[in-house]
């Protein structure tokens, strides 16, 4: 099963992208810390999280992990969802904390909690996976099923496929389909080709 990517967030209707960082240009960069800075210090939340997330990524601003943990964790302690996510990431893959895998679970827990299905989709991951915390399967198809419900494509077809190979769920492969198919719409090419191949099996 794989891990969902560091996410971004919106801040002032602008999703901050690594792409996009790479593209600014030295003013753009100053202004976007200048004024993150400002706003993160005033208690804007995203604010906080798109100033970590330049950190975490060495654009516009030195590469500091460090300092990115310290930004979510602050934000998180605020309820900032995204910023439980990516500091979960930091401590699953040692990023400027000790690895610590049910700490990890612990943050994509709050994550889910807070409505950032991201978070979800990475606990279910880890329950699937016995990761951090018991492995507990009935519990992963539930938050894959949250996850898939929230159109994250690798959700629908990590549930395809607990559901065509019935581990954790009862064996249900046109169910499976029907979940391949969602992931396949989404844009998720893997899953198109499981939609064929059930479909050659007489699945309908």
């Amino acid at each position: 099963m794989k891990k969902i990517v560091l996410i971004v967030s919106m801040f002032f209707a602008i999703s901050l992208s690594a792409n996009m960082l790479s593209s600014y240009t030295q003013h753009e960069c100053r202004k976007a810390v200048n004024d993150y800075s400002k706003e993160c210090m005033a208690g804007n939340m995203d604010a906080c999280y798109n100033l970590g997330y330049m950190h975490s990524k060495g654009r516009c601003v030195n590469f500091d992990y460090d300092l990115a943990n310290k930004l979510y964790t602050d934000a998180c302690n605020n309820k900032h969802a995204q910023s439980c996510t990516n500091l979960g990431i930091m401590y699953e893959y040692s990023q400027g904390a000790h690895k610590d895998d049910y700490h990890s679970a612990v943050l994509y827990n709050r994550a889910c909690q807070l409505g950032d299905t991201s978070g979800c989709y990475n606990l279910a991951v880890m329950n699937y996976n016995g990761r951090g915390i018991r492995k507990d399967r009935a519990q992963a198809s539930r938050l894959y099923d949250k996850a898939c419900r929230a159109n994250n494509y690798q959700a629908c077809y990590n549930l395809a496929e607990m559901y065509r190979k019935g581990r954790g769920v009862v064996e249900d492969k046109k169910y499976a389909k029907t979940l391949y198919e969602r992931s396949c719409n989404i844009g998720y090419k893997s899953a198109c080709s499981k939609v064929r191949r059930l479909v050659d099996e007489g699945i309908k």
